[in-house]
């Protein structure tokens, strides 16, 4: 074989080779004929703080008490798209993941502003895995999320001022049983106020906390409320600060500038880690921040660990500026896994 020839034929095999499919030299991104996903595959249960239980189309999600697991094995990793809808309103989840296990609670992508969860009516779960169709199942859901007996891998409700959470109020009016206030010195002794209200409460309904303390001269501290969630906040999943969130509403009460949503965690040593935003709008707004934005007040350093967190903190000052009143509402205290409660 001349020299031409052998060029010819080098040539020929290297358009041949450069012509083979991609999924034929590369790995397969479907699963292959032997795994077709069935429904019977995408299992749906209905869980609350005490049962699980398994349920077919059709089936209830009652809200008020309980959520949706969505469950499905795929025996090695593959793409895939969850996808929770009303037809209106719709949740997305996308992954690669040999299988999956999610807890839903009602809650679209985005806040409309108004509702925590999807309105009563006809849901439809649609599952897809790459290269094959989707397995589509419809059950109904009724009443409002109220977040308690969540399940850790989805979050925690610290308190929500109507009985519910790890640590609940004991009752509608407020006591000290609920939690103490260590006021400042310097506040006017009888403007000091605590109370619990549902005058124009917040998207998360019912009862809320309201805050009020006056001072004859401009100061930046009225006071701390503080509670101790060591114990529930070690059933969360070890994950890392950025990966945590701290939902909640805040509004303030006072037609004055200079009052913030200042809230903390106070850390087994004593270290006392602070996040705090100026309230520049009117009424109610939902906060959802990472424990990753928490700064420690004498050195500033932002949260790295989450194991040794023991307080949950309410510190009531003024900010940008020093003030001589402050008059602050809160409701809901959430924390939620991986992502905070809206998109």
């Amino acid at each position: 074989m001349n020299l031409i020839s052998k060029i010819v034929l080098i040539v020929l095999s290297i358009g041949f080779t450069a012509c083979e499919p991609i999924e034929k030299v590369g790995p397969s991104i479907c699963a292959g004929e032997k795994f077709i996903l069935q429904k019977e595959d995408v299992k749906l249960f209905r869980v609350s703080s005490d049962s699980i239980e398994k349920i077919s189309e059709g089936d209830i999600i009652q809200l008020d008490t309980s959520g949706l697991k969505i469950q499905a094995d795929f025996g090695h990793d593959l793409f895939w798209e969850l996808k929770i809808t009303n037809g209106s309103f719709e949740k997305n989840y996308s992954g690669k993941d040999s299988s999956i296990s999610i807890f839903w609670y009602g809650q679209p992508d985005k806040f409309d502003g108004t509702n925590l969860s999807m309105p009563e009516g006809d849901i439809t779960v649609d599952l897809k895995i790459v290269c094959q169709d989707v397995i589509s199942q419809k059950i109904k859901i009724k009443g409002k999320q109220k977040f308690k007996g969540i399940d850790s891998s989805f979050g925690m409700l610290i308190r929500d001022f109507d009985k519910n959470g790890v640590k609940p109020v004991m009752s509608d009016e407020y006591i000290i049983f609920d939690g103490q206030i260590d006021w400042s010195t310097l506040n006017i002794k009888d403007s000091n106020k605590v109370e619990y209200t549902n005058i124009e409460p917040s998207p998360s309904g019912n009862n809320y906390i309201s805050l009020e303390a006056y001072q004859e001269s401009l100061s930046w501290y009225f006071g701390v409320f503080e509670l101790n969630i060591k114990s529930f906040f070690d059933s969360l999943p070890n994950v890392l600060p950025e990966d945590m969130y701290l939902n909640f509403f805040v509004k303030r009460t006072l037609e004055i500038p200079n009052i913030p949503a200042n809230l903390g965690i106070k850390t087994v040593d004593g270290n006392m880690m602070l996040y705090n935003e100026e309230i520049n709008w009117d009424g109610w707004k939902l906060i959802s921040v990472s424990f990753a934005e928490f700064e420690d007040t004498k050195t500033s350093g932002r949260l790295s660990d989450l194991t040794g967190v023991e307080w949950f903190v309410l510190n009531l000052g003024a900010f940008p500026m020093q003030s001589s009143s402050t008059g602050i509402c809160y409701d809901m205290f959430l924390i939620t896994v991986d992502k905070p409660l809206f998109e």
